[in-house]
């Protein structure tokens, strides 16, 4: 048996699905203040149950990914102290930077069954600070809303399984 195997058999036990990435691309935007802000999400596992009526549903852990490259001009004296978030929301400078897309995709994920999950992170609010950090570059403090969807093989359609919608409210979203 190859490591792999191994590996796939041993995410199995522990109540998880092996998977294979697709695709794991950057989103990325223009800010109005002249930075550019990237953006990802990742899956790290993923665990799939499904209820006496067919419905399925997902819980993943992911890890999210954001950095801003920000504008020259708006360099400031280096700090060490990491700020916490209230002195981060009592520090915000402009309160919606505003942003455009250049790059907006989904990262996407095969299970083993033929289901294809597909994640997108969308910026919501991107706020910049008058903090900064050890480079001197601006600290922004960025909002955003995770979307999945999942797309069922259609063997697993015609058995009636369905994606069950997480609660209103919870994240991440769910599209179908």
């Amino acid at each position: 048996m190859s490591e792999l195997e191994k590996y796939c058999r041993a995410v199995r036990e522990a109540g998880y699905e092996p998977f294979e990435i697709i695709s794991e691309p950057w989103s990325l935007y223009a800010l109005k203040d002249g930075g550019y802000l990237r953006m990802r999400a990742n899956i790290i596992k993923i665990a799939r149950t499904t209820d006496d009526l067919g419905n399925m549903s997902f819980n993943a852990n992911i890890n999210v990914t954001v950095g801003i490259i920000p504008s020259r001009k708006l360099r400031g004296p280096p700090s060490i102290k990491p700020p916490t978030p209230q002195d981060l929301q009592a520090a915000v400078v402009e309160d919606d930077v505003g942003l455009a897309t250049v790059q907006d995709d989904w990262q996407s994920y095969k299970l083993e069954d033929g289901t294809i999950l597909s994640l997108k992170l969308i910026p919501v609010n991107v706020s910049r600070t008058s903090l900064f950090d050890p480079n001197g570059e601006p600290i922004y403090d960025v909002r955003h809303q995770l979307l999945l969807k999942a797309s069922l093989p259609e063997a697993l359609r015609r058995k009636g399984i369905r994606v069950q919608q997480p609660p209103i409210g919870r994240n991440p979203t769910f599209i179908t």
